[in-house]
């Protein structure tokens, strides 16, 4: 009698277990992956694709530099979060709209400001690869990578 007793409680606790497993498993496929921006990468899916005439012109400490005040103008814009952190519900809703020209503006400001010898046709061109960048990972649009 004993035995039984124990194999019903060891069935009891597996199917219990089961179930919440199932749960957890169900709403986390419900929730869209979090998106982690590697600066280093970035650069590079970026520096690969500048045309010719740009690369010549520009390091990758220069597309660096683009990216991370790109980076800067979406962080000011409530649209970035650091590492561990979640994007408030009213960032990530769909009426929050981040327009590219007044990205360009931002980056181009930062560079009169800082004397950085940089050409802004080349900053924009170099914005307009990291933005392609970013949909393509899935921080923004509706591509993003499920978990």
């Amino acid at each position: 009698m004993g035995l039984v007793l124990i194999i019903v409680a060891v069935v009891g606790v597996v199917l219990i277990a089961l179930v919440a497993v199932g749960r957890a498993v169900g709403q986390l496929e419900a929730q869209d992956a979090p998106v982690v921006l590697r600066v280093e990468e970035a650069v590079e899916w970026i520096g690969e694709r500048l045309p010719h005439e740009v690369s010549g012109r520009l390091s990758y400490d220069d597309v660096t530099l683009i990216v991370e005040w790109h980076l800067q103008w979406f962080a000011e814009q409530g649209l970035a979060s650091e590492h561990g952190e979640e994007l408030a519900n009213a960032a990530m809703s769909d009426d929050r709209v981040a327009p590219l020209d007044e990205a360009h503006d931002y980056v181009v400001a930062a560079l009169v400001a800082t004397e950085v010898p940089i050409d802004p046709i080349d900053a924009v061109v170099v914005i307009d690869l990291h933005s392609r960048y970013l949909r393509r990972i899935g921080a923004y649009g509706d591509d993003r990578p499920p978990i």
